[in-house]
C-alpha cells in the first residue's frame, strides 16, 4: 500500500474511531492501487494501523493534521488567519527536524471541537518532502476551497521553485474564501516539483481545490486537499477530481461553518 494510503487510514482511526476491517484494506488497496493483498497480509496490515493509531500522542496528530488529506480537517483542526510573528527550529534524534512557528490569530474561523481556543504554536516538518509547510514571517494565511475548471498552464522560467507553475482557472463555486474577499483570484501558483508538494491539473478538467492565500495570490499544494473521509464514497486520495465529489460530500460542503 502507499504512504498516501497509509497515512489517511491512520489519521482517520486516530480522530474519528473509524473501524477499519481486514476487507476495507484489501478493497482499498485493489480499487485504488491495483493490489491483491492476501487475507493474512490485511489483517497485518490492519493491525499495524490500529497499534499506529492507539499509541498516537497529541503531538503526533498534530503533525498528522498539518499534512493530512481529508475532510476531517475541516471538521477537527481549527481554521484561522493567522499572522506569522516568529519561528524555531527543533530536533532531537527520535524525530525529524521541525519548525515551530509562532502565530497571532487576526481571526479565528473555526476552533477544535471541544476546544475554547487555539495554540499559538504551529508545528511542521522542515522538509517539503515530508509535507512540511513553509510560512514566512509577517505575512499572513488563510484556507480556501473551490471547484475549479483549470483553463490553462504556465510555466514561470527562473522564478521560485516552490510556485514556478501557474494555472489559470474558473471558480465554478467557491465554498469558501478568505474573510473579506467575495471572488478567489483566476490564477493559482505551485511548484514543479512533486518532491516538493506540488500539484499537477490538467487542461479542462475539474477539481475541488483547496489552498492558501497570501500577498494577494492563490498557492495550493497535494499537502492539505479538502476531500471526503465518508467510506461510502468509495474514495481515497488527495486531491479530488470534480466527477468523485458524491451529492452527500458537496451537501457536507454547503454547509461546514467555518
Amino acid at each position: 500500500m502507499s504512504s498516501r494510503l497509509v497515512h489517511r487510514n491512520i489519521v482517520r482511526l486516530a480522530s474519528s474511531g473509524l473501524h477499519l476491517t481486514a476487507a476495507d484494506i484489501r478493497h482499498q488497496a485493489s480499487t485504488h492501487e491495483g493490489l491483491h493483498l492476501s487475507v493474512d497480509a490485511a489483517h497485518v496490515v490492519c493491525e499495524m494501523l490500529y497499534q499506529i493509531a492507539s499509541e498516537a500522542s497529541a503531538t503526533d496528530r498534530e503533525e498528522w493534521q498539518l499534512c493530512g488529506d481529508g475532510a476531517w480537517q475541516l471538521l477537527w483542526q481549527g481554521i484561522s488567519h493567522v499572522n506569522v510573528t516568529g519561528s524555531s527550529t527543533s530536533s532531537n534524534e527520535a524525530e525529524l527536524s521541525r519548525l515551530l512557528y509562532t502565530v497571532a490569530h487576526v481571526e479565528v474561523l473555526k476552533k477544535p471541537e471541544g476546544n475554547s481556543s487555539l495554540s499559538q504554536t504551529i508545528s511542521t516538518s522542515s522538509s517539503s518532502a515530508a509535507c512540511g509547510v513553509t510560512l514566512d514571517i509577517g505575512k499572513e494565511y488563510l484556507l480556501s476551497v473551490s471547484h475549479v475548471n483549470v483553463l490553462d498552464k504556465e510555466t514561470i522560467q527562473g522564478g521560485d521553485p516552490l510556485n514556478d507553475i501557474r494555472y489559470t482557472l474558473k471558480h465554478m463555486e467557491v465554498f469558501k474564501a478568505p474573510n473579506g474577499t467575495d471572488c478567489l483570484a483566476p490564477v493559482v501558483l505551485t511548484s514543479s516539483e512533486s518532491s516538493a508538494c506540488g500539484i499537477s491539473l490538467g487542461n479542462g478538467s475539474e477539481y475541488l481545490l483547496s489552498g492558501s492565500f497570501y500577498n494577494g495570490l492563490f498557492h495550493t499544494s497535494t499537502c492539505g486537499q479538502i476531500v471526503t473521509d465518508d467510506p461510502n464514497d468509495n474514495y481515497s486520495g488527495g486531491l479530488m477530481e470534480w466527477d468523485d465529489v458524491s451529492a452527500n460530500f458537496l451537501s457536507r460542503l454547503k454547509s461546514f461553518t467555518c
